[in-house]
């Protein structure tokens, strides 16, 4: 986008006018070599500015000197070295002698109508001068002029290349120019020679002719060489043809050779030959090498025929033909027909002798779908829907000519209706062959019998004579094997009837109960045995859904019908046909019900044989069973007993692992004729405690002798879901300042409707935070001032000691307001006299409750009594939450206790066994992460503060999946029908597909030995859940599972980060973490 500067290529000139894309052009001019060493200052030279990119048009004007002496004139002009250039100057007369010195190109003059203009290529820049003069009035002949003519005749596919090399030599008299007489079909390439200044075109037709302008004049010889070209068509037709001529004229006499090469693709005979004697080729000699051999693109070409002219006219006709090669073909041809599609792998093998090939072509049948071809050397390959014989064609193309043998193998398909009973078999037939032999193995789906008619073109060979290659296209021998060496054969049709097989079912219906969530997967496994299909079809009830997630080999299409809003039909449609086995699972999640009822889907296989309706005829032999699996927190009891039996693991016909197995709430088989089992969720009530508590309240009080007293009041405050903390402060008393965690807040007064009579106190409220029940306790501060009735007693000398009645400030309990109250575990309270008074507390009055205790005592039972009361409430969170959120901030805040306490100077007998209790809670989190970590470890988040939710929608359906791939990998049988090329592919989603899942890494852990935890708070912790097991199981499952497809996975987030390294745990610890 910067402007630029670009030099001239003119050198020294008068400008006049300078037009940049017809606008004015800035133009700068400076000194050639003023920067050199010997500061000299040359020419000027020109450069313009263009401000902007793109194609630009620059018109000068300018003005040169020139000498001109009547008609005859010159002028010089200095031009710089282009990338691409000409000049074209307008003569002052057609006929004018025009001469160019200092350039070495020759320039080409071009007449239109009475003008004529110079046109000459300036690329190599220079000084160059230009001369005209009038036309002398010469003779035909001045003097004796003699001409030697060498003309070597090249025909190759593109056309005819004629190169023509004349020597003249002056006896007498002198030539400045040449004329040669060139046929009209001739294009001029090039005229170059040592003495060439230019030329030019005149007339058309048979008086078409070339003037050739010499730099000198010519007093002894020189030579001119032309280089032309005709185009030329040789089809499969024998042409005749007029070698084309290129004669001097003005000389005295001529003679010459003429040699005639060609391509070994074409055929050259002479047929009409006059003027001109032949001679051995041998003995011809073209210019370029100094030999016979004429190289063109590497290959040395001898000449095939030669002759020798000493007169003119002279006629060569020769008859031209391109060779027939023979060219053998052996094409294989493997056909395996399924009910929707014909699949086709054809391989032919040429064979040939003569003419060098590097296309061959095909033909195709119209239905033909090109699915790959493969050649060793080749170059590329297309399809042309219709040729010049109407014909669809398939061309192959290399790279090189083939001499010997080429071998194409295609593979390709043909659609076809299921419905139709007649398949007509259409394979590749080569063209242009001289002899064809065609091989045709044709299997057919085991879903289909089939029939052929009697055959013209092909016979019936045995199989063992097929190649072996040939017959490993299938595991089974092909059914028909025919042979034909018919040059186009005939396209076969079979008759075909679907097989009749015999089909079983067995059903596996595994319902998976979590927190948030219900999944039903319906597992079904057919047996079919003598024959084949392609057709499966099931019925779910409606309220399993209409959108199903399925789980199969081989599906191409799956088809939904919902039967009288009861019932929806699902109809399985396969790629291929399928024998023996075929196992699929269907899988839906939804929300649990709202009447806390969940009833098992029953499914029903139907007939899909053909000989009955499939949408109302069951299959005879089928058998449903349930296995009930519950990762909830609820309890699952069974409504109707009487719809299930309860069989072992060896008693199901379906493959369940020991992973499912041991999660396995219930394995039963369904009674058919009962109605669908229902289980009824029963939700376990958890107790939710206080909604706040005052874990410490320590009140500091110090005495004035004036009577004034202050006090510091500090409460240690566990919150769950009050809004506010209800302070009473006594008669004539304020509160100076409050603080809620250290930050300062406002105190609101609480106005009663109903006050006690006689009651002075003031209530004020607090705004206390929101925290949850894994948080820590926090504190709250208040400083509050009043002044006593009146002052302390003065005096050194009393006998008698004067009672003070001294209120602190209390915390609303909630006996006193439902509303507001908080009870309060524990108050300590400090009271400071002046030194010069002692002060007893009257413990005998009965509105107090407080006991006397050391000041070194109390110090160190308050300083361990908060750390007490909240390690025991996080152990209650930890014990009783679900959430894995709730737990790990329970963890998170036992340690910053655990620091507090290391710092601590003061720990005593029951800082240790806080700190023990502690590392128990650590433990058990530790053993439940490993868990946790074997299923979520490095797919969690890279964000230390965002933690998954152990019990969340998307960790329970990675639960799912993991069972569900056990379950298929367990079940699914290998096909036994199969395409030609192999057996069918992997469904649209398939299990190692990392996309199939979720960002979720599983981990192998080593097993280790760890210490049994110990429960220092009284609860089991070794106690064995049945539902964390069922989990434990499910998390162990899901990681064989998906392990391998998310190893590239963990590899590439293994860079710059080290592993995390966990241990297994026993059975009972890793139940009881789960839990």
């Amino acid at each position: 986008t910067q402007p630029v500067t670009l030099p001239l290529p003119l050198g020294k000139a008068a400008l006049s006018s300078a037009r940049l894309d017809g606008e004015s052009a800035t133009l700068l001019t400076f000194p050639l070599n003023q920067f050199s060493a010997e500061k000299s200052v040359a020419e000027h030279v020109y450069s313009i500015i263009v401000a902007e990119p793109g194609i630009h048009i620059l018109d000068l004007e300018f003005d040169l000197p020139a000498q001109q002496t009547g008609s005859a004139g010159s002028f010089q002009m200095s031009l710089q070295p282009v990338a691409s250039g000409r000049l074209t100057v307008k003569l002052p007369s057609p006929d004018a002698e025009i001469s160019v010195t200092g350039i070495r190109t020759t320039y080409r003059k071009v007449k239109t109508a009475d003008k004529a203009a110079l046109e000459l290529p300036i690329d190599e820049g220079g000084d160059i001068q230009i001369a005209w003069r009038p036309a002398e009035e010469r003779g035909a002949i001045q003097g004796i002029v003699q001409c030697q003519t060498t003309q070597s005749v090249l025909l190759q596919d593109a056309g005819i290349v004629l190169q023509s090399t004349h020597q003249y030599r002056v006896r007498q008299g002198q030539i400045n120019q040449a004329t040669l007489k060139i046929s009209e079909d001739l294009r001029v390439q090039s005229i170059t020679g040592p003495d060439v200044g230019g030329w030019e075109m005149m007339g058309s037709g048979e008086a078409r002719q070339i003037k050739v302008f010499l730099r000198r004049d010519i007093k002894e010889s020189t030579s001119i060489k032309l280089i032309a070209f005709q185009s030329l068509s040789v089809g499969k037709q024998t042409r005749t043809l007029e070698l084309p001529q290129i004669v001097p004229e003005n000389v005295t006499n001529e003679n010459g050779t003429i040699g005639v090469y060609a391509q070994s693709q074409f055929q050259i005979r002479p047929e009409k030959i006059s003027g001109a004697i032949q001679i051995d080729s041998a003995q011809f000699i073209n210019p370029e090498t100094s030999s016979a051999d004429w190289k063109i693109d590497g290959l040395a070409l001898k000449p095939q025929w030669a002759y020798r002219f000493s007169r003119r006219p002279l006629s060569l006709g020769f008859s031209l033909s391109r060779r027939q090669s023979d060219k053998q073909a052996v094409a294989e041809h493997a056909v395996y027909v399924s009910p929707r599609k014909m699949s086709l792998s054809s391989r032919i093998r040429y064979q040939l002798k003569g003419i060098p090939e590097s296309t061959f072509v095909l033909e195709l049948p119209e239905s033909y779908l090109v699915l790959s071809v493969n050649a060793p050397g080749m170059d590329d390959w297309y399809v042309i829907e219709q040729n010049a014989d109407d014909m669809r064609v398939l061309v192959v193309e290399f790279a090189e000519l083939k001499a010997d043998h080429v071998e194409i193998i295609c593979e390709g398909v043909i659609p076809r209706d299921a419905s139709q009973r007649e398949a007509e078999v259409m394979i590749l037939t080569p063209l242009e062959v001289s002899g064809v032999r065609s091989d045709l193995a044709i299997w057919c789906d085991d879903s289909l019998v089939a029939r052929v008619p009697e055959l013209k073109d092909w016979r019936a060979i045995s199989a063992e004579d097929l190649p072996s290659d040939m017959k490993s296209q299938q595991s089974r021998l092909p059914q028909f094997v025919f042979r034909s060496t018919a040059e186009l054969p005939e396209w076969i049709k079979l008759e075909l009837s679907p097989a009749q097989p015999s089909i079983t079912a067995n059903s596996l219906v595994m319902t998976t109960v979590g927190n948030v969530s219900v999944s039903h997967t319906v597992a079904i496994r057919w047996s079919i045995q003598g024959a084949a299909t392609d057709t499966l079809s099931f019925t779910t009830p409606l309220e399993l859904g209409e959108h199903l997630d399925f789980r199969g080999d081989g599906i191409r299409q799956i088809d939904k019908r919902v039967i009288g809003d009861a019932v929806v039909q699902w109809t399985v449609h396969l790629q291929d046909s399928v024998e023996g086995s075929y196992f699929i699972t269907a899988e839906s999640t939804q929300s649990p019900p709202a009447s806390q009822q969940i009833a098992i889907p029953r499914v029903r296989v139907m007939d899909t044989s053909g000989l009955v309706d499939p949408q109302t005829t069951e299959l005879e032999t089928q058998q449903h069973y349930l296995m009930l699996v519950n990762h909830s927190w609820a309890r699952l009891s069974l409504l109707n007993p009487e719809s299930i039996v309860s069989v072992s693991r060896e008693e199901m016909p379906l493959q369940i692992n020991d992973a499912l197995a041991n999660q396995a709430m219930e394995l039963a088989r369904i009674i058919g004729t009962a109605k669908p089992p229902q289980f009824q969720i029963q939700q376990f009530q958890s107790d939710q405690g206080a909604a706040a508590a005052v874990n410490l309240s320590e009140l500091t009080t110090v005495l004035a002798q004036d009577g004034s007293w202050k006090t510091h009041a500090a409460y240690r405050i566990r919150n769950r879901s009050r809004q506010f903390l209800a302070i009473r402060i006594p008669e004539k008393s304020q509160i100076l300042s409050a603080f809620v965690k250290s930050v300062p807040v406002a105190p609101v007064f609480l106005k009663q409707e109903k006050e006690k009579p006689g009651s002075k106190d003031q209530i004020y409220l607090l705004a206390l935070p929101k925290t949850s029940a894994a948080d820590l306790s926090f504190e709250v501060n208040l400083i509050l001032t009043g002044r006593l009735a009146k002052p302390l007693p003065q005096g050194t000398l009393r006998w008698q000691a004067e009672v003070i009645d001294l209120q602190p400030p209390q915390v609303v309990l909630p006996a006193e307001n439902a509303e507001y109250g908080i009870p309060v575990a524990q108050t300590r309270w400090n009271v400071y006299v002046p030194d010069d008074y002692s002060a007893s507390a009257r413990l005998d009055d009965p509105r107090t409750n407080m006991t006397p205790v050391e000041s070194h005592q109390a110090q160190e039972d308050t300083s361990l009594t908060s750390l007490v009361k909240d390690v025991e409430n996080l152990y209650s969170v930890y014990s009783s939450s679900k959430s894995d959120r709730v737990r790990s901030r329970a963890i998170s805040n036992l340690k910053q206790l655990e620091l507090k306490l290391d710092s601590s100077s003061q720990q005593g007998q029951q800082g240790q066994r806080i700190k023990q209790q502690i590392s128990e809670i650590q433990s058990k989190e530790q053993q439940r992460q490993a868990q946790k970590e074997k299923l979520l470890g490095e797919a969690k988040d890279e964000n230390a503060d965002s933690q998954a939710d152990f019990d969340s929608e998307e960790t329970f359906n990675q639960l799912v999946i993991g069972n569900n791939a056990a379950l298929f990998e367990a079940n699914r049988g290998k096909m036994q029908a199969g395409t030609p090329v192999g057996e069918p592919g992997p469904p649209h989603l398939p299990l190692n597909s990392p996309f199939s899942l979720k960002s979720h890494t599983i981990r192998n852990r080593g097993s280790k030995n760890l210490p049994q935890p110990v429960d220092s708070f009284g609860a089991d912790v070794n106690g064995v859940d049945s539902r964390a097991l069922r989990r434990q199981q499910s998390l162990q499952n899901t990681t064989e599972q998906l392990q391998s497809q998310l190893k590239p996975l963990q590899e590439e987030k293994k860079i710059g980060r080290p592993e995390i390294q966990s241990q297994a745990r026993t059975q009972s610890a890793q139940s009881r973490e789960l839990s």
